[in-house]
Formats: structure tokens, C-alpha cells, sequence
């Protein structure tokens, strides 16, 4: 595993989840520039699928779900196939 890499000298990139929504906040180049992208979801038992504005969406596995965490996998297919991990921590 390698830990996401935030902009250096920027606080850290955050995401603020809602009952469907959320919306993944990126603070980038020297300046510390935000940028906001929305995206909506929905949950089948393990399964989230994430959808961006342009109606673009992802499947991933949950693999955590409780009261302080959501661990979630993605795989990225093809000849060698990549898993990605993401654990959202409630502040």
C-alpha cells in the first residue's frame, strides 16, 4: 500500500460525505488552489456506485462500512489488473 500523496505545503485533500452525495475537495499547485468535484451514489449491499456530473460512474466494494470507517476497493481491469484502497475516517 502507499499513502495518497497531498500538494506539498497544502492542507490535505478531504471529502465530504452526505446521505447520497459527496463531494471530493482537492487543494492543488504551489498557490493551494481548491477545486470542488460532486459526485452522487448509491449502495446495493457491498456495492457503491459513484457517479460524476457527467454522468461518468464506478463501481466499488465495500469492504468496511461502520461508525468511524468506509474501506472501499477499487479495481482497475486489464492485463494486470490494480487494486485500489481508500479508508474515509469520520471527523
Amino acid at each position: 500500500l502507499q499513502n495518497y500523496m497531498h500538494a506539498a505545503g497544502c492542507d490535505k485533500d478531504f471529502i465530504m460525505i452526505s446521505s447520497n452525495t459527496f463531494v471530493d475537495h482537492k487543494l492543488q499547485s504551489q498557490e493551494c488552489i481548491e477545486t470542488t468535484i460532486p459526485f452522487t451514489y448509491t449502495q446495493s449491499g457491498t456495492v457503491l456506485t459513484v457517479t460524476n456530473a457527467q454522468g461518468d460512474s464506478a463501481t466499488l466494494k465495500i469492504a468496511q462500512l461502520d461508525n468511524t470507517t468506509l474501506k472501499v476497493v477499487t479495481t482497475i481491469p486489464g492485463e494486470s489488473a490494480q487494486n485500489f484502497v481508500s479508508i474515509f475516517v469520520r471527523r
